[in-house]
């Protein structure tokens, strides 16, 4: 009994050894993806100071998405607290704990690469979402940006818990859109937006995010437990069935033609309203031309 007894002791102890071997390793291997830098060159953006563009980058904000995670004044705050762990959206405004020191290069980087004025690449920012945006939108972007009123909050809350840092560890989440990015495409300077499928999918580029790449839905990045799945887009989700109107109104009101009424929580449909009608008949032209994907996660 007595060896039984000290093989079990021993047994145990090495079980309790490879643990803390494991949690060094999680540890080791989430520091050294989540703290990643990046050395890219200088990207100089043209960034207009007129009214009627301050105004256009407003609205390019809100539908693309920015408002959404750092809040609409752009004040950021919290944005994710689950299993995985607590992290803040950051102050985009030139108030207290915000950018004010960004400039006009460093938002471009951030917004296209996913990188920060350190080099390092930043939490859960969708960058692949908008690698492809024009310079003509982003330098509006950035002129509304630096043009809102400032806000005083020091969101930099940026916390994983054991289960967060394993994910990561082993590329179970998309943390950092900087590695996937190849940041030697080059953007279009300016894009004409007509109801066409090559503006459909500019457009669309947003909604990856969530819907991802293949646009077939599915669970979404960092989102909580018993959050509700992201629609199926392309042909095999219920979009094979509406027509373009239904498609501008579940963009409208959020209202599905099967009578569902979409959580603007869930999915920003009240953010897409302001979009023109062009450019949702677009995105809904270029749906319609994707391979029929089965819903899958990521």
């Amino acid at each position: 009994m007595k060896k039984i007894k000290k093989r079990l002791g021993g047994f145990i102890c090495v079980l309790i050894g490879l643990g803390l071997i494991m949690v060094v390793l999680i540890f080791a291997l989430s520091e050294t993806k989540s703290n990643r830098s990046f050395n890219l060159p200088i990207e100089q953006m043209s960034v207009p100071t007129d009214i009627a563009a301050i105004n256009e980058g407003k609205r390019l904000v809100t539908f693309r998405g920015c408002t959404e995670c750092h809040k609409p004044n752009l004040g950021g705050g919290e944005f994710i607290n689950a299993p995985i762990g607590k992290i803040d959206a950051p102050n985009l405004t030139r108030g207290k704990g915000g950018l004010m020191n960004f400039t006009d290069a460093d938002y471009t980087r951030a917004i296209r690469h996913g990188v920060s004025k350190d080099g390092r690449g930043l939490w859960i920012m969708p960058a692949d979402d908008y690698k492809s945006m024009s310079d003509a939108d982003v330098g509006k972007i950035i002129a509304y940006i630096k043009n809102i009123p400032a806000v005083d909050n020091e969101a930099s809350t940026r916390q994983l818990t054991l289960l967060g840092r394993a994910l990561v560890a082993f590329g179970q989440i998309p943390l950092i859109s900087a590695d996937r990015i190849d940041h030697t495409v080059k953007a279009p300077a300016m894009v004409d937006i007509t109801v066409s499928v090559e503006s459909g999918k500019y457009l669309a580029d947003t909604c990856q995010g969530c819907h991802n790449p293949r646009f077939s839905g599915g669970s979404v990045p960092g989102a909580a437990p018993n959050a509700p799945l992201a629609a199926n887009l392309t042909p095999a989700g219920n979009l094979k069935n509406w027509n373009e109107a239904q498609f501008i109104a579940v963009m409208r009101t959020g209202k599905t033609p099967e009578g569902k009424q979409i959580d603007p929580q869930n999915m920003p449909w009240s953010s897409f309203a302001l979009m023109k009608d062009d450019e949702i008949k677009a995105i809904f032209m270029y749906l319609k031309t994707l391979p029929p994907t089965a819903t899958s996660t990521r």
